[in-house]
């Protein structure tokens, strides 16, 4: 990780994978509790291609090639709604579910196309 941040105030933590560093929400977690603290949810922003693994549109991210499966919502349903969506490159704001199964699931908040 590199540019950590942390707000007491707002009760967050903000920080940056290195390159071709995977986000592992459990080590994470426990790095949290470790230092005293009650985690909530995983808030990420991540720059990545639309693929389709399994059947359903994923969030391949640039530089680490970890993969997250978007989970239905409203944002999901108009990000199909882009012609051609799949390879297109995105950037998504959204919240890693709690799920033990990989990949990992993004509930999209928001999105853009780049």
């Amino acid at each position: 990780m590199q540019n950590v941040t942390v707000s007491l105030e707002k009760a967050m933590a903000e920080f940056t994978l290195v390159p071709e560093q995977e986000l592992d929400p459990e080590r994470l977690r426990k790095a949290v509790v470790k230092s005293g603290f009650t985690p909530r949810d995983i808030e990420i922003t991540a720059v990545g291609e639309i693929i389709t693994q399994d059947g359903q549109l994923s969030l391949k991210v640039t530089g680490s090639g970890q993969l997250f499966r978007l989970a239905d919502n409203e944002q999901l349903a108009q990000l199909k709604q882009v012609e051609n969506v799949e390879g297109k490159v995105v950037t998504i704001v959204g919240k890693v579910l709690e799920e033990k199964k990989l990949p990992l699931a993004l509930s999209i908040a928001e999105f853009r196309l780049n």
